[in-house]
C-alpha cells in the first residue's frame, strides 16, 4: 500500500513537474514573439521617420545649395548641376537607408518565424506528452447525446440501423407499387408514386421533411393546363387559371366548421316544428 501511494506521488509530482517545463518554455517563447513582433513594428516606423525627414531635409537642403551656387557664379548651368547632384544624393541616400532597414527587417522575421515554429513544436510536444488527442476523442466521443452521457459510436450504429430498416421497408414498399400498378388507373397509380416519393425524401433529409406540407402543382380542372404555379398541400388556396380565366378555391375547412345557409336553416327549423 505505501509502495502505490509513494508511486501514485511520484507520477502526480511527474506529471506537474511537465505542465510547468512546458509553461516555462511556452511563457519564455511567447515573450520573444511579442518582443519580435514589436521590433518589426519599431523598424518599420523608424524607417518611415527617417524616410519623410529625409525628403524634407533633403528637399531643403538641395534648393538651399543650388541658390547658394547660382548666388556666387550667377550661373544658371552652375546652380542646375548643383541641384540635380543633390537630388540624386538624396535619392541615393534614401535607398541605401531603405536597404538597410529592410535588411533588419528581414532577419527580425526570420527569427519571428523560427519562434513562431519552435511556439507550434513545443505545443504538439504538450500535447503528446499529456496524451491531448486521446483524451479528446474519448472526451468527444464519451460525452455526446442530448445530456452529453452516451457513447457516439453506439449512437451512430442505432441511428444507422435506423435508417437501413426505413430504406428497407421502402424498398419493400416500391415492390409492392409496381406489383399492384397493373390494376390501377394512371392517376392512381401516380398518386402512390408521388407518396413514395415523399417517404423516401423523409428520410432522405433526416425526418424533417414535412410530408403533408410539401408543395404540389395545380392543374386547372377546367381546361387541364398549368402556369408553374405550386401551391402547399393540406392549405386554403384561390388560384385563378391564365388560360380560361376559371376561379378555383380550395378550403381545408371541415364540414362541421362550415356555415350552413339560410335556406337550409329553415328547412331544418321546419322539420324540427
Amino acid at each position: 500500500m505505501m509502495l502505490k501511494a509513494l508511486g501514485g506521488l511520484l507520477g502526480g509530482r511527474s506529471k506537474e513537474h511537465v505542465i510547468d517545463k512546458y509553461t516555462r518554455d511556452l511563457t519564455a517563447v511567447t515573450f520573444t514573439i511579442h518582443e519580435l513582433d514589436k521590433r518589426l513594428k519599431r523598424n518599420d516606423e523608424v524607417l518611415m521617420r527617417w524616410q519623410h525627414r529625409l525628403n524634407i531635409y533633403g528637399t531643403t537642403l538641395v534648393v538651399l545649395f543650388a541658390a547658394m551656387a547660382y548666388s556666387n557664379y550667377r550661373s544658371l548651368p552652375v546652380a542646375g548641376l548643383t541641384l540635380l547632384l543633390g537630388l540624386l544624393a538624396t535619392l541615393g541616400l534614401s535607398r541605401l537607408l531603405r536597404k538597410v532597414f529592410e535588411y533588419q527587417r528581414r532577419n527580425i522575421v526570420i527569427k519571428l518565424d523560427k519562434a513562431r515554429a519552435q511556439h507550434q513544436g513545443t505545443l504538439e510536444d504538450l500535447k503528446k506528452a499529456t496524451n491531448f488527442y486521446s483524451t479528446h476523442s474519448l472526451i468527444q466521443r464519451f460525452s455526446s447525446g442530448p445530456l452529453q452521457s452516451e457513447d457516439a459510436s453506439t449512437l451512430m450504429d442505432e441511428e444507422l440501423k435506423s435508417k437501413y430498416d426505413e430504406l428497407q421497408s421502402l424498398q419493400k414498399e416500391l415492390a409492392q407499387l409496381r406489383g399492384d400498378s397493373s390494376g390501377k388507373s394512371t392517376n392512381e397509380a401516380r398518386e402512390e408514386t408521388d407518396r413514395w416519393f415523399d417517404k423516401v425524401l423523409d428520410v432522405l433529409s433526416g425526418g424533417g421533411f414535412a410530408i403533408e406540407n410539401n408543395l404540389v402543382p395545380v392543374t386547372c380542372p377546367n381546361c387541364g393546363k398549368t402556369s408553374g404555379c405550386y401551391v402547399v398541400r393540406n392549405t386554403d388556396w384561390t388560384y385563378v387559371c391564365p388560360h380560361c380565366g376559371e376561379r378555383h378555391t380550395n378550403s381545408m375547412l371541415p364540414e362541421s366548421t362550415t356555415s350552413r345557409s339560410p335556406s337550409t336553416d329553415g328547412k331544418d327549423k321546419n322539420s324540427t316544428t
